[in-house]
């Protein structure tokens, strides 16, 4: 390849980015995250037989297609010895048992599907009970590493997947239609940082489950509301993964039965994992989110059933995005969340940020906000186009489209929050209400210059509020309440408050 092909030049500023450790990634042996490669099994097919070169400049194209075809063919598996084989595409096919082995494929084509693919976007014919285990470098040529469409009951694991194109892309992907019932685990995405920001116009996505939707707003510009549109892409579990650099970590869109749990997301530029628009039930754990710069775990535009638990989140370079709203976040009828046992602290806006949600529980969470600029838990009704006098906490944002949902029912149960400006923050903002959010339990306003601050931009459209058995240092000026104890229905064991 020339040195003054541009797909060169990219592959440089990739190596740039990452530096000599980078580098290493792209060659070296197996991380942790990849399962080291014994010989090869007894029924695998190499691709060396079929007339494949591992020597980084023969085009291996045809030899692979021949070996996968053979395999489909004789329901067995392939093989990549030792070795970089540049190919256009690696196609697979219904009846390939697996592929895997040690040596690297190599992308030399811009498609935008992939290195690795299945069918074609919006094929409807499933490729099933396939394993694929391969080493992927996009070369700063393709646009995606694995790009799968109708994959079922399948296994993404132990890959590795390298040298995404700057226009942005994908590592591995999953997309519509019937693409379910898969795991990916133990994957390892390198992706070039994404500094300075919006450096990749179109997302640079580590691991991306893709169902259908109405529109990247799910429907919701037209009509007020969300729409759910049939689901295709289900029950796939996203496991044990490395993800570093790029926007974001690990995506779903129009998911539903999704297993998020035990990644590592790191350096992403927006989000470290996001789901929306219109996913649904699904469950995001025990995963390391660290320095993102917007959020590290999103919920957005139709989210429904979807429990975030028990994630550790840091964060030393949120502040650096004016977008910036909360470590955890969910907005725009999101209904039925559940943000419970979490670990969060760094230099976010927020700790946890909801607006224009319904029937969320936030409970136990554990928020130290001494580097934050605004409060652990901020919860608003809605956005305004404009700076509004006395809603101190919030940010402004212009919002060209209607929302039909009240900001309420919102439990906080035995959170802890210290160090913040603020430690809670209420505000209810345009036509739509903040109502029947109750606070119980756990212990607020350590090393805070606000226990509880709350802003009504309409007069009795902030109210239904209780307050009970929550720990403070106890002192009333911190509560800063509009209509004082009216906004309440109850109040008990709160000192500062009772």
């Amino acid at each position: 390849m020339s040195e003054t092909n541009p797909a060169s030049a990219n592959r440089r500023l990739l190596l740039r980015h990452l530096g000599a450790a980078g580098a290493l990634l792209l060659i070296g042996p197996p991380s942790r995250w990849s399962p080291a490669r014994a010989a090869p099994p007894p029924d695998a097919l190499s691709i060396d037989a079929f007339g494949a070169r591992g020597n980084g400049t023969t085009d291996c194209t045809d030899a692979v297609a021949r070996a996968i075809r053979a395999a489909a063919t004789a329901g067995r598996g392939v093989y990549i010895p030792e070795g970089r084989y540049r190919v256009r595409e690696a196609r697979l096919l219904n009846g390939l048992k697996y592929i895997e082995g040690p040596g690297w494929l190599v992308g030399t084509s811009a498609q935008p599907e992939g290195v690795v693919t299945t069918n074609d976007p919006g094929a409807p014919t499933p490729v099933e009970g396939l394993r694929i285990s391969v080493n992927v470098d996009c070369a700063g040529i393709a646009r995606g590493g694995i790009f799968c469409v109708g994959l079922r009951n399948s296994e993404i694991r132990g890959c590795r997947v390298t040298g995404l194109t700057a226009d942005g892309g994908n590592g591995i992907r999953l997309n519509f239609p019937n693409s379910s019932g898969n795991l990916i685990h133990r994957n390892e995405v390198i992706l070039a940082p994404a500094i300075p920001y919006a450096l990749f116009h179109d997302g640079l996505f580590g691991i991306h489950i893709v169902g259908e939707t109405t529109s990247p707003r799910g429907g919701v510009e037209r009509q007020g509301r969300p729409i759910y549109v049939p689901v295709t892409t289900r029950d796939n579990r996203v496991l044990d993964n490395h993800v570093t650099g790029g926007t974001h970590g690990i995506a779903f869109f129009g998911a539903s039965g999704f297993t998020c749990t035990g990644n590592r997301c790191e350096n992403q530029e927006a989000r470290n994992i996001i789901a929306g628009p219109t996913c649904e039930n699904g469950t995001i754990a025990d995963n390391l989110c660290l320095d993102a710069g917007s959020s590290a775990v999103h919920l957005a535009i139709g989210c429904r059933n979807i429990a975030i638990e028990r994630n550790t989140i840091r964060s030393s370079h949120a502040s650096a995005r004016e977008d910036d709203d909360g470590a955890i976040q969910a907005y725009v009828y999101c209904t039925d969340i559940r943000i419970q046992g979490n670990r969060i602290s760094g230099d976010w806006k927020n700790g946890i940020y909801l607006v224009y949600v319904a029937r969320v529980q936030v409970i136990d969470n554990i928020i130290d906000g001494r580097g934050f600029s605004a409060a652990g838990i901020s919860i608003e009704s809605g956005w305004s186009p404009t700076v509004l006098p006395g809603a101190r906490w919030s940010r402004p944002r212009p919002l060209d489209y209607d929302i039909a949902i009240d900001t309420s029912d919102i439990l906080l149960r035995g959170n802890v929050v210290s160090g913040a400006p603020v430690s809670l923050a209420l505000a209810q903002v345009g036509p739509r209400r903040l109502r029947g959010v109750a606070i119980e339990g756990g212990r607020i306003g350590e090393a805070s210059g606000q226990y509880l601050f709350a802003y009504e931009q309409r007069p009795g459209a902030l109210g239904d509020l209780s307050m009970a058995n929550v720990a403070t240092p106890g002192d009333a000026r911190r509560f800063v309440l509009p209509r004082g104890r009216s906004h309440f229905r109850r109040i008990l064991n709160v000192p500062g408050l009772n």
